[in-house]
């Protein structure tokens, strides 16, 4: 956690939801949230399965629990660096 007047910790998170239409409207959504950033959405062009998100750690309760309240099947987890191993 990040003391006053320093930067906070950035997380980059990976957010999918079963709905398409629903993760479409996450998208949309997300520059109306402070701090939350999307920084990569995989999937087919124009039909997305994931999105690639930075916000603050303290923001991450908030955001899962926005989550929780509009969606039915979702996952929200760090993203990690693939290892072969």
């Amino acid at each position: 956690m990040a003391t006053p007047g320093t930067t906070p910790e950035i997380g980059r998170y990976i957010v999918q939801i079963d709905d398409a239409a629903k993760l479409q409207e996450f998208v949309q959504a997300s520059g109306k949230t402070p701090g939350l950033k999307v920084v990569d959405l995989i999937g087919p062009a124009g039909k997305p399965h994931t999105v690639v998100v930075e916000l603050p750690e303290a923001a991450f309760p908030s955001l899962e629990q926005q989550l929780r309240d509009t969606n039915t099947h979702f996952l929200l987890e760090p993203d990690r660096k693939l290892s072969p191993f």
